[in-house]
């Protein structure tokens, strides 16, 4: 929540896909 990714302005159409690959991404990081 309030995180930048790449972009500063998201809209919010984009954002559940963009949480998506968020917490994908943090899945793959984090053990």
């Amino acid at each position: 929540a309030g995180r930048k990714v790449g972009h500063a302005t998201v809209r919010s159409a984009d954002h559940a896909t963009l949480d998506r690959q968020v917490k994908r991404v943090e899945a793959l990081i984090k053990p």
